[in-house]
């Protein structure tokens, strides 16, 4: 029998062995073909959905499920026959077929352990590849499962061994790959339903890693283990990790890991990612620990405990700071250094790849002979504007992400370190530890300085999270009266003060700048001023807010011996949001508090040293500055004392200034005595008309008023100027006064003579429109004293005879309201809240109207119900006329031009004009016959 039967035993040996060597060779076929099909690996993962919902739809989806799991098969196969030395470059090819099952049979128990199984062989068989960069091709897609199936405990508890697995095989290669290949997909939003199947919410990511703390718990429930073909236990693959106990961190192996990568290189890729992951993590973590320690009640041990866990994070956070020395530099080096990297291939060691990238470099990467050398390529056109974004990004991102993840630190770890020091006071052992140190403070401030130098050319840059939140969370928290601070502070309040004088003076970066950034660092600064006054005495604070300030008024900022050109509307078409303006606003009401009359008075601010070119428009300086400051200080008691009787009253000088300016002298030169007068006064208004055309949009505009006077050697004027009032000046100050009577009526107690007087003088311009009937029904309801003193002046104003229609019409309805007896005062903050409304619809009429609007009525000498302070005198007669040589007689005359300049008339009688609607209405003095003409038209 054994004759007969080792024979055929040793033939089916011989056959085995050559079988053997035969599956290199097949495994080998295999692979080239699948990697030749162009349908590889879509094929093997297509499925039609629609097909299980039918007659015989279970069945069906009992096939494709069996489909499935024979390709997982195979590639479990093929991957453990495969070289393991040799780097297959499109292995990940083969892996997304495992990946694809995964994410559509994820459910079936089955499929599920094939994959697990696959998972850990592969990690095992490609030792070199996984140590390196393998766990990119499959944590994405195991991160996303698991983060969308938080409900299905089988696959979740699947996941949580997989990954105790990897850590105990690899150790930190898996976890800093899984950090890097989470950092771009990770999702901050805990809302669960606000899903996003592409990204990994950090609460599931967080729960996954506390759990990877149990690695004692090598319970495998479903004998995943059975199906790998290796040694078992698992221990450590590599030699240097043999003889580390298997246990992991969160803490001190998680975070610590980040923390390392970023010391060693902050401003690569990788960096990057493991700020973002920090970031991400930081949260949960501080939350979980004061959750445990609440579990406790907060006993002795617990807060001990928690304690020492604050004084690693701190220790951690500091090292991270003080270890990013590189971040501090400017852009300059950053900018131009040429990234050698990309010339000759980035490697996958140094740059983190995404989830889709091939595993490994190209097979033809370093076949080029040395010796040949390449031409330098110089980019032009998009392709140099492209390349200029790639640096800027590289040089943002990590500045950017250390901000917010400091920042982030200080906010949740202040508030729960003053809560333990009071759970442990009766401790005597118990150190609470410091957030940052002064050294820490003083890194952050010159890494936002480093972002500040670009913030004025990088919209991104300036509109960045972490700039925002140094200025709000980090910079009120530094104790800046240490001495060695003080210089850092001083250098990054003088850069903020160059970048907003750059964003002011130029028109490109201003109509497209992020205010509501440039908004978050001033309240932040404002935070700070309230912590530490003292710092209102630094003069680029000052600087910045006059800056500002002029902002909001719409100052062109034009600089010496360029032509100045003024906006063709009342107020700027364009003016910063109302964020932006509530918080300059806020600046200076504080530094008004802090340097007082003296320094930084409201005369100052309104005048052309704080508004420049704008203090000369009446309302730009009450619109935009001084009734917003108004409102203000009335709706913030902690501000109401920054408005004195000395402010109030330079206010009331101001709008008394706008309405009744002070006359000015000009004189005119005298002229021939052949001048024929009727041509030389149709000249004149010919040049008064062409003159109109070329300054439609000057402000100056002015009305004339003077004298003229004969004598032997010719004829002289004295020409006066009036400005006259624009009617949205007068709408101005009317909404002015209101809002000063609701909010300072105890201050305006002695100066109520000289409200009255100022709301006489708007009354007799005939005025205001709305505004004035609004103020007029104010003053009506409102039961404050100055009713008493101006309503004698409103009635005297309606019983005069209306000189036209509208006139009429105006009257009529102010009678009409004096005597409604359905009187009813609404109380002060309805009041501030309906001046609000109408100050924000006032700026978007006068952002829109026309600077030379012609006005409704325009006041003439001749008018005989003319309410004009300037009145020609009556003519008078030379009683020795007729014995003597006429002497030089002198007669007043008034000449309004309306919405144009008007010049010197040089005639050679004593005729005068004014431009009423196109035609000249011409006032004769007395003057001897042989010098009287009459014009009554041009």
């Amino acid at each position: 029998m054994l004759q007969k039967y080792v024979p055929r035993t040793l033939s089916t040996l011989q056959r085995h062995d050559r079988f053997l060597s035969q599956i290199a060779q097949r495994i080998f076929f295999l692979h080239d073909e699948l990697t030749h099909l162009p349908s590889f690996p879509r094929k093997s993962l297509e499925t039609c959905f629609g097909m299980y919902h039918g007659e015989m739809g279970e069945q069906l989806k009992a096939m494709e499920a069996v489909h499935k799991f024979t390709w997982a098969k195979l590639m479990s196969d093929m991957f453990e026959k495969m070289e393991n030395a040799f780097m297959f470059a499109d292995l990940h090819l083969f892996i997304n077929v495992v990946n694809g099952i995964m994410i559509m049979h994820c459910e079936d128990l089955l499929i599920l352990r094939r994959c697990a199984a696959t998972y850990i062989a592969m990690s095992i068989h490609f030792n070199s590849l996984f140590a390196s960069q393998g766990f990119f091709l499959i944590m994405p897609t195991l991160l996303r499962c698991y983060s969308q199936r938080q409900t299905n405990r089988v696959f979740c508890s699947v996941v949580e061994f997989l990954c105790r697995q990897f850590y105990t095989l690899h150790r930190k290669p898996f976890l800093l790959q899984m950090c890097g290949s989470i950092a771009n997909i990770i999702d901050n939003n805990n809302n669960d339903f606000e899903i996003n199947p592409m990204r990994v919410k950090a609460k599931y990511w967080f729960a996954l890693l506390k759990n990877m703390e149990n690695m004692s718990d090598d319970n495998d429930q479903f004998d995943i283990l059975g199906l790998v073909p290796y040694d078992k236990p698992l221990k450590a693959l590599d030699l240097c990790y043999r003889d580390d106990p298997n246990t992991f961190c969160l803490l001190t192996d998680a975070i610590a890991s980040c923390i390392c990568v970023c010391a060693f290189a902050p401003e690569s890729k990788r960096s990057h990612h493991m700020l973002l992951v920090m970031a991400a993590l930081q949260p949960h973590l501080i939350r979980r620990i004061e959750e445990e320690t609440a579990l406790q009640n907060n006993s002795h041990a617990a807060v001990k405990h928690e304690v020492s866990q604050w004084t690693t994070l701190c220790v951690e956070m500091k090292a991270l700071i003080n270890s990013c020395d590189v971040l501090v530099r400017g852009p300059q080096r950053a900018f131009d250094l040429v990234n050698t990297v990309s010339e000759r291939g980035k490697s996958f060691v140094a740059d983190s790849p995404q989830f889709f990238d091939p595993p490994t470099t190209n097979e033809d990467e370093n076949s080029r002979p040395y010796h040949v050398k390449e031409k330098k390529s110089v980019a032009v056109g998009w392709e140099a504007a492209e390349i200029e974004e790639t640096h800027k990004e590289n040089y943002r991102r990590p500045r950017d992400t250390l901000l917010c993840l400091a920042a982030q630190f200080i906010e949740m770890a202040t508030p729960r370190l003053k809560e333990l020091a009071k759970l442990s006071s009766s401790s005597e052992h118990t150190k609470i530890p410091e957030v940052m140190d002064h050294k820490c403070h003083v890194k952050l401030s010159e890494i936002a300085l480093a972002l500040l130098k670009i913030a004025s050319y990088d919209l991104t840059t300036m509109s960045c999270p972490g700039l925002q939140k140094y200025f709000a969370t980090i910079m009120p928290v530094t104790d800046w009266s240490i001495e060695s601070n003080r210089s850092a502070l001083g250098i990054i309040l003088k850069r903020l003060d160059k970048t907003i004088a750059k964003i002011a003076k130029k028109q490109s970066i201003r109509r497209r700048v992020n205010w509501a950034a440039l908004a978050s660092w001033i309240r932040g600064i404002c935070d700070t001023l309230s912590v530490f006054p003292y710092m209102a005495h630094l003069n680029p604070l000052k600087s910045t807010t006059q800056l500002c300030l002029r902002i909001i008024a719409g100052d062109p900022f034009h600089e010496e011996g360029t032509i100045t050109s003024h906006s063709t509307t009342v107020l700027h078409p364009a003016p910063p949001p109302q964020v932006f303006c509530n918080a300059v606003l806020r600046m200076t009401t504080i530094l008004m508090q802090a340097l007082g009359q003296a320094s930084f008075s409201l005369e100052m601010v309104s005048g052309a040293e704080g508004l420049g070119a704008a203090a000369d428009r009446i309302e730009a300086v009450l619109c935009h500055l001084l009734i917003p400051l108004f409102l203000r200080t009335a709706t913030n008691p902690k501000e109401a004392s920054v408005i004195q009787g000395k402010d109030l009253s330079f206010c009331l000088s101001l709008m008394q200034n706008a309405i009744s300016p002070p006359i000015g002298k000009h004189s005119a030169a005298p002229i021939s005595s052949s001048t024929n007068l009727a041509t030389t006064f149709i000249r004149g208004g010919q040049h008064s008309m062409s003159i109109k055309r070329e300054h439609r949009n000057s402000e100056n505009l002015s009305g004339r008023q003077g004298s003229v006077s004969v004598t032997d050697r010719g004829h002289s004027a004295t020409v006066s100027t009036l400005r006259i009032v624009r009617d949205s000046v007068s709408q101005c100050i009317y909404l002015a006064l209101k809002v000063m009577m609701l909010c300072f009526g105890k201050l305006l107690t002695p100066m109520w003579p000289r409200v009255a007087r100022l709301v006489r003088d708007l009354i007799s311009k005939k005025q205001g429109g709305q505004s004035a009937v609004q103020f007029i029904d104010f003053v009506l309801h409102a039961e404050l004293p100055i009713a008493l003193l101006i309503l004698p002046v409103i009635q005297n104003r309606v019983k005069q005879k209306p000189s036209c229609e509208q006139d009429a019409l105006w009257q009529a309805e102010i009678i009409e309201r004096i005597e409604s007896k359905r009187h009813f005062t609404p109380p002060l903050g309805a009041l501030l809240n309906k001046c609000q409304v109408e100050l924000a619809q006032l700026k978007d009429d006068l952002a829109s109207r026309p600077l030379d609007l012609p006005r409704s009525y325009t006041p003439t000498a001749a008018d005989p119900h003319s309410d004009s302070s300037v009145t020609s005198t009556a003519q008078r007669k030379d009683r020795r006329a007729s014995t003597r040589k006429h002497p030089p007689i002198k007669a007043n005359i008034f000449l309004e031009l309306n919405g144009c300049w008007s010049v010197p008339l040089q005639e050679q009688g004593p005729s005068v004009a004014s431009e009423c609607g196109g035609a000249y209405a011409v006032n004769l003095a007395i003057y001897p016959p042989r010098a009287r003409a009459t014009v009554t038209e041009v």
